[in-house]
């Protein structure tokens, strides 16, 4: 964007009461947005549930790897 672009935009971006949740519904996740500009309200909904999905998986893996360092501490540490 162009400086005067940009900075019109920023200037919008602050006068907006943004409030973002995640839901989800039927076995999906959904990131709601909300807002209010101009005494009008605007509602986005975005299905997230593909990242949702890989968070989940991915913290998962990360529990299991430290799970497994813990247990090879403690072989480690019995011999």
């Amino acid at each position: 964007l162009e400086n005067s672009k940009a900075k019109e935009l920023n200037s919008i971006l602050s006068m907006l009461n943004l409030n973002e949740e995640e839901i989800s519904f039927d076995e999906r996740y959904f990131l709601i947005k909300k807002t209010t500009y101009q005494d009008k309200q605007l509602v986005s909904a975005t299905d997230i549930t593909e990242q949702k999905n890989n968070e989940i998986e991915l913290l998962s893996a990360k529990e299991d790897a430290e799970s497994a360092l813990i247990a090879k501490g403690e072989f480690l540490a019995s011999m």
